[in-house]
């Protein structure tokens, strides 16, 4: 029987999650400095690019959506200790080839430990996850670029457009792919999931470094600004629908062995029936409250907690 799970098991909940990703974000800054080359303009635009991804994924993830301790901490993954264990480990091992599995290395770890934590229970949670560890890493590559070009502001307006979708898209995909390896134990599915996030990065930065494509090439331009949107849309758009089947699948199964009833699945599966619920809490605190025991119970049917039924301890004793 699988364990019921509540967001007091998900990562970022305790503090001991999180004094790595302190220290490497105050290494990188005070590394950088960005203060002393980036103007006002440029810290609004970097935030742009990346509040566009966040919007995208933080829609993928509305049936069970994670906490935000839980986001920030991927996000924040991706952009301190995974930025700088690549800048470390790609000083020894400095290929192309190298560079691109350090980079998906360390951002396989953090989705590792996110999924032991228990905060991974469906494809898109692989999307999500996978999606906000590649989006921090983008930030802080893009921060760098900007760092180090000759105009800021440009360099932010080009790689918002181009590439802050690029890591994303690997990372996302791949972990798509990792996720539904792990969750149906084809370990075969997880290296390929893997594999498939290197190949895509590889293929990118190969296409970048050796400028295969000329820049008016309408093939070039189409695989370095509209493919990642594009296939993540699409992907976010399958995986959502896949989401709520497998949830009604299950939640029919949870109906008959207690654990839920009718009105409670409506409320999992259908968003208008949530918004009504929510509607009729007196209170915030009660809402809040509301809003946790739905993400809750949807976490619990998409692992398999709900499967089993119920078992009632008769206390009432005759003697």
């Amino acid at each position: 029987m699988s364990q019921e799970l509540t967001d007091s098991q998900s990562i970022g909940s305790k503090w001991t999650d999180w004094p790595f990703i302190f220290i490497a974000g105050a290494v990188l800054i005070w590394a950088t400095q960005p203060w002393q080359v980036l103007q006002l303009r440029d810290a609004i635009l970097l935030a742009a690019n990346v509040l566009a991804v966040f919007a995208l994924l933080w829609w993928t993830d509305q049936y069970e959506r994670e906490p935000l301790r839980t986001i920030a901490w991927a996000f924040l993954w991706g952009a301190f200790p995974a930025a700088l264990l690549s800048i470390a480990l790609e000083y020894q091992w400095s290929t192309l080839f190298g560079a691109v599995i350090i980079e998906e290395l360390v951002k396989l770890v953090a989705l590792f430990m996110i999924f032991r934590r228990g905060s991974i229970q469906s494809w898109s949670d692989g999307l999500v996850m996978g999606g906000f560890i590649g989006l921090g890493f983008a930030a802080f590559e893009d921060l760098i670029y900007a760092i180090n070009g000759d105009d800021a502001f440009a360099t932010l307006i080009s790689r918002g457009i181009f590439s802050i979708f690029a890591h994303t898209f690997f990372s996302g995909l791949g972990a798509t792919i990792i996720v539904f390896g792990l969750l149906t134990r084809r370990k075969w599915l997880s290296f390929l999931g893997f594999f498939a996030a290197i190949f895509l990065h590889l293929t990118w930065n190969t296409i970048l470094a050796f400028e295969i494509f000329s820049y008016a090439s309408a093939g070039f331009f189409f695989f370095y600004s509209f493919l990642p949107p594009i296939v993540l849309f699409v992907v976010a758009i399958l995986l959502r629908k896949q989401e709520r089947h497998e949830l009604l699948n299950k939640g029919y199964v949870a109906i008959q062995s207690g654990h839920l009833d009718e009105i409670r699945l409506s409320q999992i599966v259908s968003f208008r029936e949530r918004r009504s619920f929510y509607r009729i809490c007196a209170t915030k605190e009660e809402k809040r409250e509301a809003r946790a025991g739905i993400y809750d119970d949807t976490r619990n049917l998409l692992s398999g907690a709900y499967s089993t039924p119920m078992v009632i301890v008769d206390t009432d004793f005759t003697y």
